[in-house]
């Protein structure tokens, strides 16, 4: 964790790897900020739109009165703007991740390999290889070390494992761990001095095998195209334990009483999960019921 303080007036930047828990992540950062002061380069209630060229677009003011800025985008942004800045990013198990994003592809019917992977063409040894030139070959370390424009360029290496490093330690608030998620978001409460959210993991990867059921030769393809993302997660795990170490015993009191009251609200948190998707259904439905009717209604007084 960044020792110093931050800034009184500063931008948050939260990295969104992509298969890191950053969905649930971002639904909680989100509600600490108003929509006038978020920008997202993701599709998003903030900017449906999302994209950099809209961010690089925005007029100077606009920039300089933004406190959060999240999505898929690289280390380097904050050059950008003005005012200081500061980077949070959760990292995830680089097998765990690729395993993850090969699963979520196979399911997704609108992706560009869907139909690939369904036939039976493309395996997890093909999906890594084909995409070994960015999302498959050491993404995580990309995204921090700042080689991501356009989706990375030329092979990784020690050089930028180094740059990441150092980044991480320089210009993030926060780096957190998916795999203890819990941990990272008290951290987060913590230093940004947020109220207490209670939240449902989103975008979970469903019908995914364990790795332990991953075959070797295919486990070995992964651990080649990730290895600096290995060290990087590696590092990132080391510093993780030394800001919890940091908190105090108070931390691993809060961390119980969290998860305990977590529990007790689950139940509602789903039920009204349920109800806003209920909802917005409804809204969906009636507002293609209303364009049908009112093109009728056109038509017929056209034939009329």
């Amino acid at each position: 964790m960044v020792n110093k303080p931050l800034p009184k007036h500063y931008t948050l930047i939260f990295m969104h790897i992509p298969k890191t828990a950053g969905i649930t992540a971002t639904s909680i950062i989100e509600r600490h900020y108003k929509k006038e002061e978020s920008y997202s380069t993701s599709m998003s209630k903030f900017n449906p739109d999302g994209s950099l060229d809209g961010f690089d677009d925005l007029p100077a003011e606009h920039k300089a009165r933004l406190k959060l800025l999240f999505g898929h985008l690289g280390f380097g942004i904050h050059k950008k703007l003005a005012q200081p800045a500061t980077y949070i990013a959760i990292l995830r198990d680089p097998i765990e991740r690729v395993i993850s994003n090969y699963y979520y592809d196979c399911r997704e019917t609108r992706g560009p390999l869907y139909n690939l992977l369904k036939s039976g063409e493309m395996d997890l040894i093909s999906y890594v290889e084909r995409h070994a030139s960015w999302e498959m070959d050491n993404l995580q370390t990309r995204m921090i070390s700042g080689n991501w424009h356009k989706r990375g360029f030329g092979p990784c290496t020690e050089e930028m494992l180094e740059t990441a490093k150092k980044n991480l330690c320089e210009h993030f608030a926060v780096v957190g761990i998916t795999e203890r998620f819990d941990e990272t978001y008290l951290l987060l409460k913590r230093k940004f001095g947020w109220p207490h959210v209670f939240y449902l993991s989103r975008n979970v990867t469903k019908n995914r095998p364990p790795r332990e059921n991953i075959p070797e030769a295919d486990l070995a393809v992964i651990r080649k195209y990730n290895q600096f993302d290995i060290r990087l997660y590696q590092f990132t795990q080391e510093r993780f334990e030394d800001q919890i170490k940091q908190q105090g015993i108070s931390f691993d009191i809060e961390l119980k009483l969290f998860r305990f009251v977590q529990t007790l609200n689950k139940p509602y948190l789903i039920m009204r999960d349920h109800a806003i998707r209920f909802i917005l259904q409804i809204r969906r439905f009636s507002i293609r019921v209303f364009v049908r009717n009112l093109w009728q209604q056109i038509h017929q007084s056209n034939n009329d």
